[in-house]
Formats: C-alpha cells, structure tokens, sequence
C-alpha cells in the first residue's frame, strides 16, 4: 500500500493541469481534473517537451533492476520517439486544419466582424478584466460601475481637434436605372457576361438582387451610406462596361447613342470621391471591393502610379481584415455568407497583387507564408459556391506562378534552369485545364484570350532574362541557344490569337495584354534577328507584329510610341549591321573562283570523281584528317601515296 500511495503522489506531481500548477494546488491528474470540474473552466495539460516525464528515468521505471533484452530495448526507444514526436505534433502543428485552429483561437474580434479582428491581446484585457471583476460583484455595486468596451486605449494625444467625419454630398444621379433602365441593363448584361468571369470581383446573383431594391428605394435610401457606396459600385461597373463596349463589335448603335461625351469620367470620378471618403476611416469587403473594380478601370484607362495606389489600398485593408486567415464561423447563415464573401476578396486581391506586381515589375506584397487559407483546388468543387468561376480559377493559377518567378527573380542573379522548367511545366498544366474546362460555348472568346494571352506573357519573361547575354557582352546570364525555339513558339501562338482577334473586330477592345504582348514580342525578334538567330523565321514574326501595333494605332495612343521605339530599335540594329556589312566588305570579298581550292586535290586523281567527291564532303570539317581516315576504311588509297600528298606543300615551305 505504501509503494502504491508513493507512486500516485508521483503521479499526481507529475500530471498537473496547467491550472492547479498556476495555483499550487494538489491535482488529481484527471481529464478534467476535481478542481477544474467544479469551476466548470476548461482543464489543459501542458504539451512541453519533458513536463509530462518522471524525474527518474523511464528506462528504471519500466524493466526494474534488470537488463532489459535487445528487443525490449528497440520497443521502448520506438515508443520514446512516438511521444516525442507526438509531443512536437502538438506543439507546432503541422496540418492545415490544427494550424487554422491554432491561428483562429489568437485571433480576437473587437466588434465580431472582419473590420474588428486583431491579434494583440492589449485590445481586450481591459474588457477581460472588467467581465471577470464586474460579475464578481453585488448587484448593489455593479451600479455605476460599467465595464470598458473593447478598444485600443490611449491611440494617440489629439486633443480637442478630433476631425468629423467626411460628408459625403449629394451627387446628382448620372445614370438613373429607374428613367435609363434599357441602357442600364445593357450595361450590366455586358460586365457580367464579357468582364466580370475573368476575375469574378462581382457576385452576379447577389448584387442584382441588391440592384433591384436599390432601383425600388432610389429614393428613399439615397441619403444613406450604404445607398451610396452601393451607388459607388454601380458607377464603376457602368464606367467599366463603357470603357470596355467603346470599340466592341456588339455594342448596338442605340447604346452608343445614349451614352453621352464625359459620362464614363463622370462616373468614375463620382464614385472614386465616394470609395475615398469612406475608405478614410473605414474598411469594408465592399471597400475592397471598390478598390480592385477602380484598379481594374485605371489599369485600363490610366497611369501606373494611380492604379498602383488604388490596388494598395485594397492590399492593405485585405491585410488589416485579416482576410489572409479563415476562419471557421457557423453561427448563422448571414456570417456564413460574409466568410465566402471574403474568402472570393482576398483571393481577387491576391490575384492582382501578383499579377500587377508582375506586369510592372513590382515586388508582391502577399506573401504565400502569410497565407492560411487552402489553396482553391484546380477543379469543379472551387467554382460551387455560384461565385468563383473557370476563368477567374485559372488566373488565381497565374498570379500564383508569376508570384513564384518574381520571387526568384529578386532573389537570384543568375537564372535557374531547373527552377524555369518546373515553373515552365505547371503552366503548361493550367494550360492543358483551361484547353479541357473553359469553351466559348460558356465564356465569351474575347475573355478567354485574356486568360491565354496572360498565360503566354508569363511563359515568354521566363526567358527575357537571358537575352540580356545577347545584349551586354559582360552580362552574368547565359544564352541557350535552345530558347529561341521556345520563343518562336510561344510568341507564334501570341500572335494566332492577336490574329484571330482581329478577325473577329475584337482587337481594339482596351485589354491591356494586347498592347504589351504585341510590343514584347516585336523586342524579342528584334533582338534574336541583330543576334543572327533563326533571322527568316523571326522576321515573319516582327513582320506580323508590327502589322498588328499598326492596326490598333489609330485607337491606341500608346501604340504610337510602342511602333516608334520599335522601329527606332531596328533602325539602330540595321546601321550597325550595315556598318558591319561595309566593313567586311572593305576587308574584301573579291575571293576568286573556287578551283583554288581543288587542284592540290587533282594530283591525286580523286577531284572531279564522284567517290572522291563524296569522301572530301563526308568529312566533318572538310580537314585532311577527315579525307585520310575515310579512304584508309574504304582502302582505296595506298599508305605510300597518302604521305605524298605532302610533297607539294614541303616543297613550297622549304
């Protein structure tokens, strides 16, 4: 009785609840333990390495004073690195969903939505606290006492010049959906249909519902916030579907009738002054929303810097709502919907952070280390919750590999050509998947171009780096001669559907990889015809581009200055080459004929015969060496006779 009461004091200062040992109090070692049970506060056990272990050794306790057998042995140091691994398991866990858990139970929410989630736990102390010592007390003392709310205490020192919040001014209506419903309508059908799949920053069913009221409490609700910035959305949208319907061969003339001069601005304009105020001391998903739809329009119709500055406000409100974390919440269907909500955001904006940053070589902000989310699985369950479609899939697919190759570029001087094929092979997997999921029968042909013409961009800066070591004679980065063929191809495949585009009178609808690709592709034969590679094949392909900058030039006015600095480039290419050519030709080309070079050969009776003629051409170099062994394996030239054929040249150096 004696050693059974030791051995279960031991075990109970051994297994300890991280509650009783915080107390100093005896526990009983249960799951929950007595003292936990009766406060009915949930009962932990710590999963530090060696918290859980005796102080006397295992080995001890199990085998007694004799030695245990080889196989004993092996068992108890298997069951050893079991609990040790176990015990790291729990520590840094290493699936996705213990992770999520892990991350989810150190998020904290100020107000139980996404605008108030925050990891640093100063927010809630306070309001901890003041629960704990509130409900402690009499309900005579709780009286004038109130508990403080959830907040960061002591922000700043602003004094008595805190500023009021914006006003937002009552605009006048641009476009009235309940006077211009024919033109309105058109131009939803068009976003929805011809630009909106591609990233799927709209969710159709949703927000045409919200239209409906909207155009039902027009006036009613047109002094609200929400009013407003719903407003705001529309706005864009239509000044998208203008822009985007200009010079689209399905635009009818009745639209275009409509639409008056200074519409699409106005619109813009209206709804940015909206997006700004609200954004400047709040955020939202439909902010964010807000701000890829005017990033989307400004990467069409504007500069870098003001797309730029626009997609970086959506960046940093997705950072600040967390929305790179799921988090799992079931507790009614409204918050289920806003857990998808913002699911489809951060991956919208994580599709334009990649892809922007890659298109104007900038460095990503998202990181992929950040993210604790599951990556949407290339296939039909990402596409089920009716928002996310096929097209918007694949280009999720793109950023994640642009991201991936900008990466490496700022990391590595010189290129890796393993880490270029595997990059070069999982685009060419999304690539087989779009050829197999996406047809036009669903998608409209002109969207999906932009999914193609994208994959091809990304495919042909896989190997722009490496033209620099035809360029700079000092560059780091190697040349292979092999990557032109993956050039030519690429850039004929551009080129076929830049093609058919303009057979189908699409190629003057403002997507902006038409005039980047067109103007890449032009650089790139330039450079490989002045470097003397495959010059017949890329001159048909520098012919076909310039042919299609020429015939976008009278609708884009960038195209203008692409054709000047393509053609200035080829002028220099061919000064320089004719400056080569001269002076070669100054050196002298005055050869003579070819008979020099054979009558050395007549003397030996095998110049002028076909056999012979056949063994002089069958030599790798035309050397000597190639003549001799060649005649020594057909034994038609006699040993004797072959070290006289160098006589003659003896003769004239002696």
């Amino acid at each position: 009785m004696v050693g059974q009461e030791s051995e279960s004091k031991r075990l109970r200062v051994r297994r300890a609840c991280t509650y009783c040992r915080f107390r100093r109090i005896k526990c009983d070692g249960e799951q929950p333990c007595s003292h936990c049970r009766r406060r009915a506060q949930l009962c932990e056990y710590s999963t530090e390495i060696g918290s859980n272990l005796p102080k006397k050794s295992h080995l001890n306790h199990n085998f007694g004073p004799r030695k245990p057998t080889q196989d004993e042995y092996i068992r108890y140091l298997e069951n050893r690195v079991q609990n040790l691994e176990n015990s790291l398991m729990n520590k840094f866990p290493t699936n996705a969903q213990s992770s999520n858990k892990t991350i989810e139970s150190n998020i904290l929410s100020l107000d139980g939505k996404r605008t108030g989630r925050v990891t640093r736990h100063d927010a809630i102390l306070a309001n901890k606290l003041g629960q704990y010592l509130f409900f402690k007390l009499h309900p005579s003392e709780r009286e004038s006492l109130s508990i403080p709310r959830l907040q960061f205490y002591g922000w700043n020192m602003s004094g008595g010049h805190y500023l009021n919040q914006m006003p937002l001014a009552v605009q006048p209506l641009i476009l009235n959906p309940s006077k211009q419903s024919d033109l309105c309508a058109w131009l939803l059908n068009f976003f929805f249909h011809k630009v909106n799949p591609l990233f799927c920053m709209i969710h159709q069913p949703v927000f045409m519902d919200q239209y409906h009221k909207y155009v039902n409490d027009l006036i009613i609700a047109a002094d609200t916030k929400a009013a407003k910035l719903f407003n705001a959305i529309l706005y864009l949208i239509f000044a998208i579907a203008i822009r985007f319907s200009e010079n689209h061969p399905q635009r009818p003339n009745r639209i275009s009738v409509e639409l008056k001069p200074g519409m699409e601005e106005d619109l813009f304009h209206s709804a940015y002054e909206t997006v700004s105020k609200l954004s400047f001391e709040w955020q939202s998903l439909e902010l964010i929303q807000s701000w890829v739809l005017i990033t989307f329009y400004l990467r069409a119709a504007h500069r870098q810097t003001s797309s730029y500055t626009s997609l970086g406000s959506a960046i940093r409100m997705c950072k600040g709502m967390l929305l790179n974390i799921e988090i799992n919440n079931n507790a009614n269907r409204d918050q289920a919907y806003e857990e998808i909500k913002a699911k489809r955001m951060f991956w919208l904006v994580y599709t334009w952070d990649r892809l922007y940053s890659w298109q104007s070589g900038r460095q990503c902000e998202i990181q992929d280390e950040s993210i604790n989310r599951e990556f949407p699985p290339l296939d039909g369950t990402s596409c089920s919750d009716g928002w996310l479609q096929k097209p918007a899939l694949s280009m999720i697919y793109l950023g994640r590999y642009s991201g991936r190759l900008q990466q490496h570029a700022f990391g590595n001087k010189n290129v890796d050509e393993t880490f270029l094929k595997n990059i070069a092979a999982e685009l060419s997997q999304v690539k087989s998947w779009c050829d197999s999921n996406m047809s036009c029968d669903e998608f409209d042909r002109l969207l999906l171009d932009q999914v193609y013409l994208t994959y091809h961009d990304i495919y042909l800066s896989l190997y722009n780096k490496q033209l620099l070591g035809l360029i700079d004679c000092h560059s780091c980065v190697e040349w292979c001669y092999s990557d032109a063929f993956l050039l030519k191809d690429q850039s004929e495949q551009t080129l076929d559907i830049f093609e058919n585009m303009r057979s189908r009178a699409e190629l003057e609808v403002p997507w902006w990889m038409n005039l980047s690709l067109m103007f890449n592709i032009s650089l790139i034969s330039v450079i490989l015809i002045y470097s003397g590679i495959e010059t017949e094949e890329f001159a048909d392909t520098f012919r076909r581009a310039i042919s299609l900058l020429n015939a976008v030039k009278g609708k884009a006015s960038m195209s203008t200055e692409c054709v000047w600095a393509i053609k200035t480039l080829n002028h220099m290419c061919f000064l320089r080459m004719q400056k080569t050519a001269n002076s070669l030709a100054q050196i002298g080309i005055d050869h003579g004929p070819s008979t020099v070079n054979q009558h050395r050969f007549l003397e030996f009776d095998h110049v002028g015969r076909g056999p012979s003629d056949q063994i002089i051409a069958s030599s790798p170099t035309g050397s000597l060496s190639g003549i001799k062994s060649s005649s020594m394996l057909d034994n038609e030239i006699d040993a004797n006779e072959c070290l006289n054929w160098f006589d003659p040249w003896l003769e004239e150096v002696f």
